[in-house]
């Protein structure tokens, strides 16, 4: 489900509780909060964590900021029962949200939008089953997305996490 931003934290939560219940539901996103302002996702996470974990898609490319990907971490830290993913490979801080991963064993990295191959191969090397294959569909192209992945992961275990099971852990579990 797609979330609009623009409420404020309170109507943000109301927003998003009844979807919850529905068994078409698989995650909850893709939240984009306003610059500075990553902490308003409190109450969705707090939601998500009040049904079992479901997974969480936020933006992490502008108008995201650093402050924001490390307010997110800070909300995985509170949140551990919920995969939050954060969405581009955090833009133009992609190395810092690698760090921050690195940290938060639920704090997970979609791939799409990579502004380098080795921004690819850093998060596939430092947290592997955090990193989640993305394209940016519409936007982005299946293909060129697949591609990057394949050149930046030699090892084609770590391959297999990112393009199929790290997925299907956090969205069966």
């Amino acid at each position: 489900m797609s979330v609009p931003s623009a409420l404020s934290a309170e109507r943000l939560g109301e927003w998003v509780e009844p979807y919850l219940s529905r068994p078409d539901i698989l995650g909850i996103g893709e939240v984009t909060p306003p610059p500075g302002q990553a902490a308003r996702l409190d109450p969705v996470l707090s939601l998500s964590a009040d049904h079992g974990g479901v997974p969480v898609l936020v933006h992490g490319f502008a108008p995201n900021t650093l402050d924001d990907l490390r307010t997110y971490a800070e909300l995985a830290a509170r949140y551990p029962s919920v995969p939050l993913v954060v969405g581009a490979l955090g833009g133009l801080h992609a190395l810092d949200l690698v760090e921050l991963a690195m940290e938060r064993s639920n704090l997970f990295i979609d791939l799409s939008s990579a502004l380098q191959v080795f921004a690819v191969t850093a998060a596939a090397h430092e947290v592997p089953d955090q990193c989640l294959f993305g394209s940016n569909t519409p936007y982005g192209d299946v293909v060129a997305a697949r591609h990057t992945v394949e050149a930046a992961i030699a090892d084609r275990g770590v391959r297999t996490l990112v393009l199929e099971d790290n997925f299907q852990r956090i969205f069966s579990g």
